[in-house]
């Protein structure tokens, strides 16, 4: 039976930090992936650019186990990786920022093709009709 968290130590560089690796709701025990969220909160290296090592083993399975890899409470895991810029961090938020605007104008899109395609078919929403 594993516990519900794990305690560890992550090293970055010259830099230590103490996590605690929770599972995410629905799963009973904690995965790569969650460890690979926490240490990006800690150390501001993205997800993308993180390399996990433990026991000289990288680890590149997210829905892996954490204990299936053998990794317990107060385990040592190694990441090389680096952080953004602060220009890198600037130029991914305004990507981020486009792509939601971008989702939002293909949803809209969306829902005029429905609007239109009703029309062609001679179908006039309530709101629209005049009697």
């Amino acid at each position: 039976m594993a516990a519900a968290g794990l305690s560890m130590t992550v090293t970055h560089s010259n830099e230590k930090h103490s996590l605690q690796v929770t599972p995410q709701e629905g799963n009973s025990e904690p995965v790569v992936q969650d460890l690979a969220q926490v240490v990006e909160e800690a150390t501001g290296v993205p997800l993308p650019f993180q390399k996990l090592i433990f026991k000289g083993k990288s680890l590149k399975e997210m829905e892996m186990p954490l204990s299936a890899l053998g990794i317990q409470n107060g385990c040592r895991v190694m990441l090389i990786g680096k952080k953004n810029s602060p220009e890198e961090e600037a130029e991914l938020k305004k990507l981020k920022d486009l792509e939601k605007s971008v989702e939002k104008i293909a949803d809209q899109l969306e829902e005029l093709n429905k609007d239109l395609a009703g029309i062609q078919q001679g179908f006039l929403a309530k709101d629209l009709q005049t009697r």
